[in-house]
């Protein structure tokens, strides 16, 4: 049985990956294909969605956007709040062992949700209040609370219960955090430069 209490040990952005893709290669299809296909139909809403001066109805494109941000936000926070359950299921598990059934993560992830939400949106204000005030103070604080989204997901009962556990395991783990975040931006700064690359090809071939 699982041990609410029990302080998951520090490991490496690359440990922390290799367990991330490996949790994708037992069940690909719902690691990858399942999640992408619930926020498909939210994305490909705001792809298709004309620019405010170039729509002849700019209040329906705001509406349909604002609709269409507000449904992948959602799809967003229960495909992660699902896939905590299953990577902790694997964590959890002896070697070899299958995650947990898909299902029975959806419906735990659906009742952790509007707590998840909640302690998103504070932990982000409370980080954007102390970087425009105190820049320092404002990384640290952002770096304290870095875990609390996992611990209200999986083992916190509400918001500040969740920063608690947040602030505990972040103890002495700064290292841990930097690479990390690292890990993180790195395909969204790939990503950004195959766009521009893309864009300065084709303008000057345009040319």
């Amino acid at each position: 049985m699982h041990d609410p209490s029990r302080e998951l040990p520090p490991v490496s952005a690359r440990r922390a990956i290799a367990l991330a893709f490996a949790l994708a290669r037992r069940d690909p299809m719902q690691s990858l294909v399942v999640p992408l296909l619930l926020r498909a139909p939210w994305i490909l809403t705001l792809s298709m969605l004309p620019s405010g001066d170039e729509s002849e109805f700019p209040r329906r494109a705001l509406l349909l956007g604002s609709v269409a941000l507000l449904g992948d936000y959602l799809a967003l926070m229960i495909t992660s709040a699902m896939l905590r359950f299953r990577a902790l299921s694997v964590w959890e598990g002896p070697p070899g062992a299958p995650p947990a059934p898909a299902l029975e993560c959806y419906a735990r992830a659906l009742r952790r949700v509007p707590w998840l939400i909640v302690t998103e949106f504070v932990r982000y204000a409370a980080g954007a209040f102390g970087l425009f005030f105190f820049v320092i103070p404002g990384v640290i604080l952002g770096f304290r609370l870095a875990w609390a989204a996992e611990a209200v997901t999986l083992h916190a009962p509400h918001l500040s219960a969740a920063f608690e556990r947040s602030y505990r395991l972040s103890k002495g783990r700064f290292g841990r955090w930097v690479e990390l975040s690292i890990a993180s931006v790195l395909p969204v700064i790939a990503v950004w430069f195959v766009v521009a690359a893309r864009t300065i090809i084709g303008t000057g071939c345009g040319i």
